[in-house]
């Protein structure tokens, strides 16, 4: 800390002058103050009809695979929502470079993807099913003389 302000660089390498009236009055988040060990997160929805047990071992196994994370340390995967369209899951590893996050988290994200991929489990995406009444169809077509092309 200066006498007025203190300089933080952030993990994208930018630097903030920050006033110490701010750092006095909030929380700050250190990533390296008492150690480096901090948590990555990321979540990945899958399709409703997949064997919930089996995508859990599957999302443990790629967590596990992953190098840059903290070896003694197992991932926790969590179910966190039913979603709209997919069941949601959250993995979580450890690590011990903050400023390699993003690498991590990337790292992480490719180890879901391919362990996902290689079982058959769909990694799901926003849908909308839109079903026709045959019946109400036709009213509408009758109702409304055709127009010429």
């Amino acid at each position: 800390m200066g006498t007025r302000a203190t300089v933080a660089r952030t993990r994208d390498e930018e630097e903030l002058i920050i006033p110490n009236s701010v750092l006095v009055q909030s929380t700050v988040t250190n990533h390296t103050l008492g150690d480096t060990l901090y948590r990555i997160r990321t979540k990945v929805g899958v399709a409703y009809g997949s064997d919930m047990e089996r995508v859990f071992e599957v999302l443990l196994d790629a967590g596990r695979s992953v190098a840059d994370r903290v070896p003694d340390k197992e991932p926790i995967i969590l179910l966190l929502e039913f979603g709209d369209s997919s069941v949601v899951f959250e993995v979580s590893v450890w690590a011990t470079d903050p400023w390699a996050a993003r690498v991590t988290r990337s790292n992480l994200n490719m180890a879901i993807w391919r362990h996902l991929k290689d079982v058959g489990i769909t990694i799901a995406f926003p849908q909308l099913d839109v079903h026709f009444d045959a019946e109400e169809f036709a009213k509408s077509r009758v109702a409304r003389p055709e127009q010429p092309e």
